[in-house]
């Protein structure tokens, strides 16, 4: 259900913000690696979210995550992301920063209530920022 879908919203995020995939970035075994990662955490999360939806019981309680598979492999994921930063160039950065972002989103959305969720959106689109 959820195969694919970190490297489509990276790809489609990095798109709308004018950055392009090129070959040459794509066949970095880091972008492999990172999409390989990201893909099963945002499917292991999105299944989490699923079964939290319809009342059935994920393994964990309000505010955690007990998840063997999760648990170890967001280090993985933050260790891929901040691993060579200073050496490469804006495009890889963008690149890996972006899958970061992915998947926070969904262990966000696991975390937080849909009213919570809409209320963030709105201050970060309506409030000014001081």
């Amino acid at each position: 259900m959820y195969k694919g879908v970190a490297e489509l919203l990276v790809q489609t995020i990095c798109l709308a913000g004018g950055h392009c995939f090129t070959e040459e970035l794509v066949s970095f075994l880091s972008y492999a690696h990172l999409s390989c990662l990201s893909d099963e955490l945002c499917g292991r999360l999105g299944h989490l979210k699923s079964h939290q939806e319809t009342g059935s019981h994920y393994g964990g309680c309000a505010g955690t995550i007990m998840d063997p598979p999760i648990e170890s492999t967001m280090p993985k994921l933050v260790q891929s992301v901040l691993e060579g930063s200073a050496t490469m160039d804006g495009a890889e950065r963008n690149m890996r920063d972006t899958f970061h972002m992915v998947v926070k989103s969904f262990y966000y959305d696991l975390h937080c209530d849909p009213g919570t969720t809409e209320l963030h959106i709105a201050k970060v689109l309506f409030e000014k920022v001081n």
